[in-house]
């Protein structure tokens, strides 16, 4: 019966019990025994694409968190930030796993050699991998920057409406499903506003200064990041009324 010595010196996971379970997930019988480092894994010939499978799994599925976990970790956030980069990245990595290659891929490798280290295959064999996962740490950092600079600047457009004189009483604003807004002051002075984009509405709104601002909000949940936006910015000026 064919045998294979798989270790990892870089991950401290439990690998018996990892491939265990894997191999199982497949009804493939197998004798493993724990090694140093590793598990040495004996398997009917036939067994070995069921093994090949299954160490697929463990690489993509039960050390993708302990690399993605490294990656997060290499970027300037803080902890918690690092949280919320990890678990986003880890989404983005699954819904975009590929496992027919790489388990192809070590089908080849167990052909040619009874010895397999997970790490050597991942940062040889898997760079392709790898650049996807770090690709999804990347783009993970980027929303949490573009959230981190989004509240920085709501705080700071608030102060600024604290700060500032109120030029008008109340405003009304209706806010339509597609973005554009009907704006109504204390003279019945009725201003239609065709730009969708939430940026430009606050700021609007912000030049206007009105002492207090009623919402209706006729979007049926579209403009909610308006809505949110903007009680931010207004926060005791502001009233919102859905309909």
């Amino acid at each position: 019966m064919p045998s294979w010595e798989i270790t990892t010196l870089e991950y401290d996971v439990p690998l018996k019990k990892l491939l265990e379970r894997r191999l199982s997930e497949s009804g493939t019988e197998a004798s493993i025994h724990t090694v140093e480092d590793g598990v040495l894994v004996r398997i009917s010939k036939s067994g070995t694409s069921a093994l090949a499978e299954a160490t697929a799994k463990v690489l993509l599925r039960d050390l993708q968190y302990l690399v993605l976990a490294k990656m997060a970790d290499a970027m300037p956030l803080s902890l918690s930030e690092k949280r919320v980069v990890l678990t986003d990245a880890l989404y983005n990595a699954r819904l975009r796993e590929e496992r027919a290659p790489v388990t192809h891929a070590l089908i080849e490798y167990l052909k040619e050699t009874s010895a397999l280290c997970l790490d050597g295959f991942l940062h040889f064999r898997m760079q392709e991998v790898l650049m996807l996962w770090q690709l999804c740490v990347e783009q993970a950092t980027g929303k949490v920057y573009v959230q981190k600079e989004y509240g920085e600047l709501m705080q700071a457009l608030q102060a600024y409406v604290r700060s500032q004189r109120a030029r008008m009483g109340e405003l009304r604003l209706c806010i339509h499903a597609d973005g554009s807004c009907t704006l109504m002051d204390d003279d019945r002075l009725m201003i239609e506003y065709a730009d969708s984009s939430p940026d430009g509405i606050v700021t609007l709104l912000v030049n206007m200064a009105p002492q207090r601002l009623v919402i209706y909000d006729e979007s049926g949940g579209a403009q909610e990041r308006l809505c949110n936006a903007l009680k931010e910015v207004f926060s005791d000026r502001i009233e919102v009324k859905r309909r």
